[in-house]
């Protein structure tokens, strides 16, 4: 089952990630148990002996200490003690691996974002294959009033970092 999930992981990144883009491409995808989840973003897995650091890429959840980011950390912890498949997409400035996420088969990043618990990062995400993605569901929430969209003016949280 786990080698059905990272094949299938494979056949949607070789096929679906466009020649004509200029971000990197993925990494070879592995598998990784949650520790810990950080934050709506954020979270700590192990890879057989190796404890690493992961950043969702291509989204921005709310801080913990803003309306929003409990709930978005929440929404994560169903994935406590669960196996995972990353796809390492980088490296960030806190030496985080910044990854695509999935479970049984679904993007966690997608999903959160789909649920409005997080905000699509048009400035960090420039994988055409996923991004585009990220965008339609964001609209979506948005336009359904769904989760950070139900108030009316949510304080992204690169502007509730840069104003605390």
């Amino acid at each position: 089952m786990i080698l059905r999930a990272v094949l299938a992981a494979l056949l949607c990144l070789v096929f679906a990630f466009p020649a004509q883009s200029h971000a990197k491409a993925p990494e070879q995808p592995f598998q990784a148990i949650v520790l810990r989840i950080s934050d709506g973003g954020s979270i700590l897995v192990r890879a057989g002996n190796q404890k690493i650091k992961i950043r969702l890429y291509g989204i921005d959840a709310p801080e913990l200490n803003q309306p929003g980011g409990a709930e978005a950390k929440e929404a994560l912890r169903h994935l406590l003690w669960e196996t995972v498949t990353i796809t390492k997409m980088g490296t960030d400035r806190y030496k985080r691996t910044v990854a695509v996420v999935d479970y049984m088969g679904k993007c966690i990043n997608l999903i959160l974002v789909e649920q409005g618990h997080a905000w699509f990062d048009s400035q960090h995400c420039k994988a055409a294959w996923i991004c585009g993605q990220f965008k339609m569901v964001e609209a979506k929430a948005k336009a359904d009033g769904i989760g950070l969209w139900a108030d009316n003016e949510p304080v992204p949280p690169w502007e509730w970092r840069r104003k605390k």
